[in-house]
């Protein structure tokens, strides 16, 4: 017996349309989670851009989760990034708010108590 399989391709830009799809949902989530922080902490995003008004869009997100406390090896899996790279930023982004070397747990309590 002879099994012959065919690919079939039902719609043309279906991986497309997948993967446009699935960034829309992260980014209304991001965008959810980034209005409930607001609204619950007094306009959190708007405070940290007054305190410095080039912070990438990666850092806000790092900012939103740790704020609520999530731990690194989580945000590391929700921004798909390593955990030492998340750490990395979270150090750059210290310096780049005080202007002087500090470490990623000084960011994590100066982002819990803003």
């Amino acid at each position: 017996m002879l099994t012959v399989f065919v690919r079939v391709k039902v719609k043309p830009n279906f991986e497309d349309d997948y993967v446009a799809a699935a960034k829309a949902l992260v980014k209304s989530s991001r965008k959810e989670l980034e209005n409930i922080i607001n609204d619950t902490y007094d306009n959190f995003t708007n405070k940290l851009f007054i305190l410095h008004p080039s912070i990438t869009k990666m850092e806000l997100r790092i900012c939103l989760l740790l704020k609520i406390k999530i731990p690194v090896s989580t945000i590391s899996q929700l921004v798909c990034r390593t955990q030492s790279a998340v750490s990395m930023s979270r150090k750059q982004l210290y310096k780049k708010i005080f202007n002087k070397e500090g470490t990623p747990a000084n960011l994590d309590d100066f982002i819990v108590s803003f």
